[in-house]
């Protein structure tokens, strides 16, 4: 440091490196050879850092001048910089060509499930949440630690789930990361913080020390293994703050020094390497989170988070969200050739803060639980899931007759025939062929609803609340067939447009038809890009299914065959997302700040986040296809699109109102008026749960319907809420008019609406007429009244009740009335 050749802050970092390594040769060798193999090892480790953090330094300052560029050319069109800060994050159809860090990780993720095709074929989760298989995922893991196994099937997945994994550790490296090589590694290693934490340091150290290979484990602050096993304590102290804190991703076990790049993660998953797959296996088992099937799923979306944040954002996003939120807040940018300065948009101040609030969301500090709070946070997630159970069981119809109008108006708009997308989900959703699955999983079509994440039920005795009610709603969503619904739509999005490249890939892309290249261009796919696909060739599946395929574009590993297949891919990722509305990170996000930030985990932030559950499908609406009105390039008009969409969602509303106006016992009229058009529009315009309330509180079925008040402060709120006022100012204020309080009957109402399961579309109608009916009479005798005047109030619609409140049978079969004469009342 003296003769200026490296600066404090290496010196600093030297000294505490050699220390320590010659405090740890010292024991095993004399003191001279322990201070020069120190010297030389610290010397070593300094000089890999410097190159590491120089090659990160030039890409962090390519990755700004390419956005500021882009940014300029944004602004010489007229644009506006707050639609280019969103669109770094997630698209925005007023930037196309702008490749966002959430369609990008979509893209990462399902090109990295192509190579793994089979995997969830054999193993995925039950009704039960139970993992399928078990033990030939236990195979799959021992022979991915080089361990023989006398089973074929487990070695060929293994070999498929390394090639993957590796896929994915050599696509960080490319974007700036440094994880070293690791053969027969296994798989990385969740921990559960809370069991650790409550374990202890030392019964924790204890634990995983004799199973751990310290001979082969990465010394990360010298990238060299570790010099005994005594060196390995310091790393182990560090390792378990972490974890206990906020996770391994907080820091990197064993470093001198916290290092706060993108870029330095990740090997942190690949530090803890065992001696074999059972020492593995029984420490997830005591310590871990989930299963070897978590480990998998979660490890591969969380390195395509960072991996797509890192190509877009740099090394270190954090660093280029702030040099974007910095400019965008003074209003004024430099020029590339760092001269004068641009003048922006007066918003676009509200720009840097949409853009900071989705980084946050994105990286997770928004939806950050503190160690301390995570218990509340528990037990305010165990009620969200109750709500799912007792609520969202007749969602499968909303969903299955409004999707196809999504579908198909975003298949009309990128030039894909609107009736074959009908088709291929159809063929998709078919129960009884799986070619179409099979295809989609071979193209790498995988998405949330198939990966969920689990905890145990039981560890040491306790039982596990939390994930009972987690597994519970995840249940009731896949039995009602809401998630099989989901998965097959998203599947069929990518299918279709797959299905299309392959019927076009005899066209260049100047003969390709205008919405299919305004399309390409939305996404910045190039002529040249779609040359590189068109070369690969399609690929034809089971059943005659002929798909061109951006995966196998994606292992040509000719140059730009990687960056144009993430592309292709980026495109299905966000035309699923305006297909099967369901997730947004600008969405989300918007959620999540409504009302400002509060701090999750905490009562206030709990309640705030439940206050919001269910709302985000609305906001979906809002962010993506009511822009793509206003600022879309497509195969339909902007003025068409806006016109068009409502229509025909309103018609997918109509179909679901009139289904579900059958589960509940009811024959519908389909005569329209104006009441029922408008519970048509709110249920199919994206109102979620609040057309259940509108249809519910139109039709009198009052015992079923969630108040307005709960929807306006949420479900967890209201169904606290409204049972009180129910119960005690309603009864109060009857008694004290000579009325009877009816109690009991006002406890059966209330119940029956938080009842897991009551409300199952195919269960409903015998579920009310006959256990909850009948309790309500039960509690009230005089409650026949009430149904007679929901009989009446369905004859006054031109309609009547196939299975009428009270009845302990049906009349008959549910029929669908086109009569405009009113229903005849029934007793």
């Amino acid at each position: 440091m003296e003769e200026g050749k490296i600066d404090r802050e290496r010196a600093a970092r030297f000294a505490a490196e050699f220390d320590r390594l010659r405090a740890s040769y010292a024991k095993s060798m004399g003191e001279i050879a322990a201070d020069d193999l120190a010297t030389r090892e610290a010397m070593d480790a300094l000089e890999w850092q410097a190159m590491t953090d120089r090659r990160q330094k030039m890409m962090q300052i390519r990755t700004q001048q390419d956005l500021l560029g882009k940014l300029q050319q944004h602004l010489d069109k007229g644009g506006k910089a707050k639609h280019f800060a969103i669109a770094v994050m997630d698209h925005h159809e007023a930037m196309p060509g702008l490749p966002s860090v959430e369609n990008t990780r979509g893209a990462i993720e399902m090109l990295t499930w192509s190579r793994m095709d089979n995997f969830l074929k054999e193993h995925g989760r039950n009704l039960l949440g139970k993992i399928t298989n078990e033990e030939d995922l236990q195979d799959v893991v021992r022979a991915l630690r080089g361990e023989h196994v006398d089973n074929p099937l487990a070695m060929q997945t293994a070999a498929s789930v390394a090639d993957a994994l590796e896929f994915l550790r050599q696509q960080f490296n490319a974007a700036g990361g440094a994880i070293p090589k690791l053969d027969n590694w296994g798989l990385p290693q969740s921990h559960d913080a809370l069991e650790i934490a409550n374990a202890g340091y030392e019964a924790w150290r204890d634990f995983i020390l004799p199973k751990l290979d310290w001979q082969r484990m990465v010394d990360t602050a010298t990238n060299k293994p570790f010099a005994g096993e005594d060196a390995l304590e310091p790393a182990l102290q560090q390792a378990w703050k972490n974890i206990t804190s906020n996770g391994l991703d907080n820091a990197t076990p064993g470093a001198v020094n916290g290092v706060g790049k993108l870029a330095n993660r990740h090997a942190d998953h690949r530090f803890f390497i065992f001696k074999s797959a059972d020492d593995w296996l029984e420490y997830n088992d005591r310590f871990g989170v989930g299963s070897a099937f978590d480990a998998i799923t979660g490890h591969i979306g969380s390195m395509s988070r960072d991996i797509a944040a890192m190509r877009v954002l740099g090394p270190n996003p954090d660093a280029t969200v702030r040099w974007m939120r910095d400019m965008l807040r003074k209003d004024a940018m430099p020029t590339i050739e760092g001269g004068r300065q641009v003048k922006l948009e007066g918003d676009a101040g509200r720009g840097a803060k949409l853009l900071g609030d989705l980084w946050d969301y994105y990286s997770g500090e928004l939806t950050r639980v503190a160690p301390e709070n995570r218990a509340m946070a528990r037990r305010f997630a165990f009620v969200r899931n109750w709500n799912v159970m007792s609520k969202l069981g007749s969602a499968y119809i909303s969903a299955q007759a409004t999707d196809p109008m999504f579908m198909g108006i975003t298949a009309k708009f990128n030039g894909l025939p609107v009736m074959d997308q009908v088709g291929t989900y159809l063929r998709t959703f078919n129960p009884a062929d799986s070619s179409h699955r099979d295809a989609a999983l071979h193209a790498g079509l995988v998405f949330s609803e198939m990966t969920g994440r689990a905890e145990r039920m039981y560890r040491d005795g306790k039982f596990n609340f939390h994930e009972a009610s987690r597994r519970g709603a995840t249940g009731v969503l896949q039995s009602t067939l809401l998630t099989p619904h989901t998965v097959a739509a998203k599947q069929s999005v990518g299918l279709g447009f797959m299905k299309d490249w392959a019927e076009h890939a005899g066209e260049s892309f100047a003969e390709l038809a205008e919405p299919n290249r305004l399309a390409f261009e939305r996404y910045g796919i190039s002529a040249d890009d779609w040359d590189r696909l068109r070369e690969v060739g399609p690929v034809e599946q089971e059943g005659g299914l002929l798909l061109l395929r951006p995966a196998d574009l994606a292992r040509t590993q000719e140059p730009g065959a990687l960056d144009a297949a993430v592309k292709f891919m980026s495109l299905v990722d966000s035309e699923t997302k305006f297909s099967v509305p369901g997730e947004s990170l600008r969405a989300q996000t918007a959620v999540a700040t409504f009302l400002g930030r509060a701090e999750r985990g905490t009562f206030g932030g709990e309640l705030k986040h439940s206050m919001m559950q269910f709302k985000t499908y609305s906001v979906i609406w809002m962010m993506t296809h009511l822009e793509r009105a206003l600022y879309g390039r497509g195969g339909m008009g902007r003025l068409q699109y806006a016109l068009t969409l409502p229509l025909f969602l309103t018609l997918g509303g109509y179909i679901a109102d009139t289904l579900i106006d059958i589960s509940r016992g009811e024959n519908p009229s389909m005569v329209p008026d104006g009441q029922r058009v408008a519970r048509a529009f709110a249920r199919g315009g994206g109102a979620g749960v609040l057309g259940d309330m509108v249809s519910a509180a139109a039709t009198g079925d009052r015992a079923n319907a969630n108040p307005i008040s709960g929807y306006l402060v949420g479900p967890t709120i209201g169904a606290i809420a409204d049972p009180v006022a129910a119960l005690t100012f309603g009864n109060l204020g009857e008694a004290a008019s000579g009325k009877d309080a009816h109690l009991s009957s006002e406890l059966v109402k209330q119940a029956r609406q938080a009842l897991p399961g009551s409300n199952i579309w195919y269960l409903r109608a015998a579920v009310n007429r006959l256990a909850l009916d009948q309790l309500q009479e039960l509690a009230d005798p005089n409650y026949r009244q009430s149904w007679r005047r929901m009989v009446r109030a369905a004859a006054e619609r031109g309609s009547s009740y196939w299975w009428a409140p009270g009845d302990a049978l049906p009349a008959g079969a549910p029929t669908i009335s086109t009569s405009t004469t009113q229903g005849a009342p029934q007793p």
